[in-house]
């Protein structure tokens, strides 16, 4: 199971490309770039981490109380699976709900800065704090990620859609991603939804059950 929860972690909460006020090729260039250099500030800079995470949590328990897992053997899906959607509005539930999303940017984070994403290991010496998702995927490696095809279906008053791709040279797939960005006061667009992301959810998912 913990080849489930690794191939979701990576493949939906990495899946989100940007556009920039200049050109949605300019912001892509610079999202690669941040990937390549292994550079999170610069890709903090054009998405919104914490609120594409926090959405994905949200998607995430959603999806597993309606489809429990049905596995034991993993105390995370069990979490998902089991009470955590029926609770998540209560105190404890939120607590928990905080501590996977901060949880899961720390591995992400991380994993842009150290190279995980780029298929190329950074050279820094100190890395970020993976967090706990760090230490139990640490058997683990990553592919490079790959953003194509993005296309600008909208743009209206500083918000705009954006339809792409993301190729994984793991799996040898490419993720459809429906993107909404918001222009920020800096002047460069930023990613804050993943528009599709309970269909994300689910195909990652079924992929993943199925290694």
């Amino acid at each position: 199971m913990k080849k489930i929860l690794y191939f979701i972690l990576i493949n939906l909460f990495l899946c989100f490309p940007t556009w920039c006020a200049e050109s949605p090729q300019l912001a892509m260039d610079q999202v690669q770039q941040a990937i390549d250099s292994h550079d999170p500030e610069l890709f903090e800079k054009y998405v919104d981490v914490r609120s594409i995470i926090d959405h994905g949590v949200d998607t995430l328990i959603a999806e597993f109380s309606s489809r429990p897992s049905g596995k034991k053997d993993n105390v995370l899906l069990d979490l998902l699976s089991g009470g955590l959607g029926q609770h998540s509005q209560s105190p404890a539930g939120q607590q928990i709900k905080q501590l996977l999303a901060e949880e899961t940017r720390k591995f992400v984070i991380r994993g842009v800065a150290s190279g995980s994403f780029s298929g190329q290991e950074a050279k820094a010496q100190v890395l970020p704090d993976g967090g706990i998702f760090a230490l139990i995927f640490a058997d683990a490696s990553t592919a490079r990620k790959e953003f194509r095809s993005i296309n600008l279906v909208s743009a209206n008053d500083g918000h705009a859609l954006v339809a792409g791709q993301v190729y994984d040279f793991g799996s040898e797939r490419s993720y459809p991603v429906l993107l909404n960005l918001t222009l920020q006061p800096q002047g460069h667009w930023q990613v804050q939804q993943v528009h599709n992301m309970p269909e994300l959810v689910r195909m990652i998912r079924q992929e993943a059950e199925n290694l």
